[in-house]
């Protein structure tokens, strides 16, 4: 639900809460600088300011018709009406024919064009053209941009994390620069948690749970899949024990506490008789990426 409040040099218009500000009997008590804020639930945005100025005479150009205010570029989410202007001066009878690109829309023949519920396939480039008897005037082309939201190319991934160790979570998202985050822990914002990535020093029991975040642009917000922590008490043996895993793609992120005779061994299935040692894994303390293909299962044990 998108939320509108117009703001006149910095304060608030009472009433003017659409998309769309009217101004009826122009005078100069209207001269300012105009702002339009968007907000949801997510975020809020806002307009480019624009200046009102009151001319008091009309340029001598096309024997006095004339285009003072031209329409203006406007980029907006989808779902947004959208309004364009144009302001003419002249004696005669004055008409109008919007287009887009270089199409005529049919019945667009008011000072104003408005668009409801836009979506991306509006895009693009709205002029007006102005008549007065055989005289004819185009306006400056103005560019419609409907931004979208962000897409989530790679979400937060479920852990099991060893209580007392780090655990951190990332996502990876395309959108309209620039990107903001908010991460979640069972659906509540996690204050000051508005990076790409978010960690636990230390974790414990009590921070079980589901992990998401809000990425948002100008154009909207996502909310990631849920990523769940699940946390495990810390072995008296540590050195037979895994202490994290974690799943990127294909890829496995496996880390213990090595040794001497310390090897990390996997199978296909539980059925299998025979564990095969991972090529490399012996020694010290180490993190080891695996390529998830035939094994599904990876222990520890000392020789």
């Amino acid at each position: 639900m998108l939320e509108f409040q117009w703001f006149k040099d910095g304060s608030s218009l009472a009433g003017a809460t659409q998309g769309t500000l009217i101004i009826e009997g122009v005078s100069e008590t209207h001269v300012g600088t105009y702002q339009l804020k968007v907000r949801n639930p997510a975020a809020t945005l806002d307009s480019a300011s624009v200046r009102l100025e009151l001319k008091s005479e009309l340029p001598p150009e096309n024997d006095g018709l004339a285009i003072l205010t031209h329409p203006m570029d406007q980029t907006v989410p989808p779902g947004t009406d959208v309004t364009f202007l144009v302001e003419v001066g002249g004696n005669g009878t004055i008409s109008y024919q919007w287009q887009w690109g270089d199409f005529n829309i049919p019945g667009a023949r008011l000072a104003s064009f408005t668009i409801a519920n836009v979506q991306e396939v509006d895009e693009g480039e709205y002029r007006v053209v102005i008549f007065d008897g055989d005289r004819r005037l185009t306006s400056q082309p103005a560019t419609l941009t409907v931004s979208t939201a962000p897409v989530i190319l790679v979400p937060p991934q479920s852990q099991s994390i060893v209580e007392g160790d780090r655990v951190t979570f990332q996502v990876q998202a395309k959108g309209a620069s620039p990107l903001s985050y908010q991460w979640r822990y069972n659906g509540i914002n996690l204050p000051g948690a508005r990076s790409q990535s978010f960690t636990v020093t230390a974790v414990s029991p009590t921070d079980e749970g589901a992990y998401q975040v809000v990425v948002t642009d100008s154009g909207g917000s996502t909310v990631s899949e849920p990523a769940q922590l699940t946390v495990t008490e810390r072995p008296s043996n540590p050195l037979l024990r895994l202490s994290k895993w974690s799943r990127v793609g294909t890829t496995l992120v496996l880390e213990w506490d090595g040794g001497p005779g310390i090897v990390l061994q996997a199978k296909a299935r539980l059925q299998d008789p025979v564990w095969q040692d991972v090529p490399g894994t012996q020694g010290a303390s180490r993190a080891e990426q695996l390529t998830l293909g035939a094994a599904a299962y990876f222990r520890l044990i000392q020789r």
